[in-house]
């Protein structure tokens, strides 16, 4: 128990640093292995593919899962264990962890750390609606939600097994082709972007990738794309290389709120597998 209270403690501490641009992900131990090996994996936060562990705290997360060929699976961790997802298979083929934070209150306390977020996530449209709503420079307030989508694969999968499907989140990416058989050593995978189950046209989408486990990782540089009219972005790909895919978008809230923005951020990791399989 000490080890977990230890553990508990010293991520709530690192915590109350801000953290508001950083992404959000879940990192799998093990993407991909036989059909009775543990599920686990992390939720983490942090930039360019490296960041912290964060154990289960009931409060801030609002629905965590696995879902597979059977159906989704809610998860039920104890307060402080980490890593958050721990499951035993119960199907073969592709599975998708997730999770949903209940969203948190940030305030702004300079224009400048504002401006730099803006320009970092290329949402600087944001900025010209805050002027024009007369909003002040600094000092205000945002909500910010997370939806996190980790893709895995535990043994072999029934054919014609979707490798990703939608799980009804608000902002939502989607892999539509298969990175668990890619047919050379490098390709293209499309993955759509939903905002309230459609597609989200013109929004930028982040890539990072790492041909390593977390605890080897050097930091990632991120690559840019921009989803077409059907809220679809191509991201190219390495075989053996794990990746993380991150969007985020933004909406002014009525008047009466606790927070003039609200932002909703969506992610996705997954690996590529090192030969065609």
């Amino acid at each position: 128990m000490m080890p977990r209270l230890t553990a508990l403690l010293c991520v709530l501490l690192w915590l109350a640093a801000p953290l508001r641009a950083h992404e959000y992900w879940i990192e799998p131990h093990i993407p991909i292995a036989g059909p009775d090996v543990p599920i686990e994996a992390d939720a983490r936060v942090g930039q360019h593919f490296i960041g912290e562990a964060l154990p289960w705290l009931p409060d801030t997360v609002a629905r965590i899962a696995v879902l597979d060929s059977v159906g989704e699976r809610p998860l039920s961790p104890l307060p402080g264990d980490m890593p958050m997802f721990r499951a035993q298979p119960r199907a073969g083929g592709p599975h998708i962890l997730l999770l949903q934070t209940r969203p948190e209150r940030l305030v702004w306390e300079t224009r400048e750390k504002f401006v730099a977020f803006l320009k970092e996530k290329r949402l600087e449209a944001i900025l010209a609606r805050h002027e024009q709503r007369g909003l002040p420079p600094a000092g205000f307030a945002e909500l910010y939600v997370r939806y996190a989508k980790a893709l895995i694969r535990r043994g072999l999968a029934p054919a014609k097994t979707p490798v990703d499907r939608r799980a009804g989140l608000k902002l939502e990416l989607v892999m539509l082709d298969d990175p668990f058989s890619l047919p050379a050593r490098e390709g293209t995978l499309r993955i759509q972007l939903l905002w309230q189950g459609k597609p989200l046209a013109g929004a930028d989408v982040q890539i990072f990738a790492s041909d390593r486990p977390h605890d080897a990782r050097q930091p990632a540089t991120p690559r840019h794309a921009r989803t077409n009219a059907e809220g679809i972005a191509r991201v190219s790909v390495r075989a053996g290389w794990r990746y993380l895919v991150n969007a985020v978008h933004m909406h002014a809230l009525p008047e009466g709120k606790n927070a003039v923005w609200i932002s909703h951020w969506a992610s996705l990791t997954f690996p590529v597998s090192q030969a065609r399989q």
